[in-house]
């Protein structure tokens, strides 16, 4: 699991965004790392959401 603090909310706690990865070795895990970091500090990450996909 992937953890990056993304600042503080108004009442002086920690924002955390996380992730869930599988990964091989650790050159890949860090790799992923690097990669989500910079997509949470960009913004683009909004967080966890849950998508339901119906079979008809």
């Amino acid at each position: 699991m992937l953890v990056v603090e993304a600042g503080y909310d108004a009442n002086g706690k920690r924002i955390k965004k996380t992730k869930t990865i599988q990964s091989r070795t650790k050159k890949e895990a860090e790799a992923e790392l690097s990669r989500f970091i910079v997509f949470v500090e960009s913004g683009m990450y909004s967080g966890q959401s849950k998508v339901l996909v119906e079979k008809s």
